[in-house]
Order: C-alpha cells, then sequence, then structure tokens
C-alpha cells in the first residue's frame, strides 16, 4: 500500500506523462496572433476633486507618456489620494527584451494604462509553428493581464474551462506558472 502511495504522489505531482494533456488540436480562447498598437490618445483621468496628492488634473502629469490624474483608492476613505499615471508603451518595440505591451482600455469615465508585462512571447509565432502567445490573468474571469507566455506541450490546460473539476479550494483557472515554466490548472495567485 505504502508503495503505491509514493507511486502515485510521484505521479500526480512529478512525472509529465502522468499529467492531464491537452488535446494537441485545442486552441486558447486568447491568443496573440498579430502585435497589438495600442491607442495613443490618452484616457481621461478620474482624479477627485478634494483629494490630497500629486495631482488635481490630468494636465499636471507630465513626466511620461499620455499622463492623468487618478484616485488610489483604499478601503479607508482618509488614505485616498490622487497620483499621476503613466502609460508604458504603445507597440512592443517600446519595451524591454521579455516584455510584451499590454494594451489597457478608455472609456468615458475610466482609462486603464498600456503596460509592459514580463512575457516569453509577443506573438503566436514566437511559441514555434502552430503555437500559442496568451495572456496569463490573475484568476478565473479577470481582465488584469499579468504576462504574455507561450504554451508548451507540458501544459495541463489551454483554456479556463480544461480546470473544470479540479479540485481547488477556489473556482480553478488557467495560467502561466513561471516557476514550472508551463500552464497549469490553480484556484488563486500565482506566486511564481
Amino acid at each position: 500500500m505504502r508503495k503505491l502511495l509514493v507511486a502515485l504522489v510521484l505521479c500526480v505531482s512529478v512525472l509529465p506523462a502522468c499529467r492531464k494533456k491537452v488535446d494537441p488540436n485545442a486552441k486558447p480562447e486568447e491568443h496573440r496572433a498579430l502585435a497589438a498598437t495600442c491607442s495613443s490618445v490618452p484616457g481621461q483621468g478620474y482624479a477627485r476633486v478634494g483629494v490630497p496628492g500629486e495631482c488635481s488634473k490630468d494636465s499636471d502629469c507630465k513626466r511620461g507618456m499620455n499622463g492623468r490624474c487618478v484616485l488610489i483608492g483604499d478601503m479607508n476613505p482618509a488614505k485616498n489620494r490622487n497620483a499621476c499615471e503613466y502609460d508604458d508603451c504603445f507597440t512592443d518595440s517600446d519595451c524591454h527584451a521579455h516584455e510584451t505591451c499590454t494594451c489597457g482600455f478608455r472609456s468615458e469615465i475610466l482609462a486603464v494604462r498600456h503596460r509592459c508585462l514580463p512575457s516569453n512571447c509577443r506573438v503566436d509565432g514566437d511559441c514555434g509553428p502552430n503555437g500559442f502567445c496568451s495572456p496569463s490573468k490573475r484568476k478565473k474571469g479577470s481582465s488584469t493581464v499579468e504576462g504574455w507566455y507561450c504554451h508548451t506541450e507540458d501544459d495541463e490546460c489551454m483554456n479556463d474551462a480544461d480546470c473544470a473539476g479540479a479540485r481547488k479550494m477556489y473556482e480553478p483557472y488557467c495560467g502561466y506558472s513561471k516557476k514550472k515554466e508551463r500552464w497549469r490548472c490553480d484556484s488563486q495567485k500565482f506566486s511564481d
């Protein structure tokens, strides 16, 4: 019985051949076939009048690209402050090697900055023939991208739906593990 338990633990945690494999014909729901060009039109800030900080209006923010004054919030309103926020990039070439430019979004009431994020790819073609470069997100259903990574033949998942039924404390999702260098199912933000 002890040998069976040791074999099972090894199989589940160590040996790639024992892990659930992704259908080789599957495609990720999100991937980057072509490089993106983010809008260079500045978004509107969302500073709050009467709140202290380094700015009170967008025109106060001049130290970077598309400066805007935003409210940095806290559960304790006494700690709220206005601060300048800037876009990191408009295209991948604005970022360092091993980073990908991820476009934020603009609306009438909110602007989320364009950011250079960690990556091992910028487009699908960087991942080899028939490869995919996908955004790894903070949690299931999140719009917060934490980086861009190639899918590999050792991945446990391609999409969040591949993690359904995984025995996890919280709702499982598919995310990239930098430590394991592959996509895997987890139920909270990867710490590696």
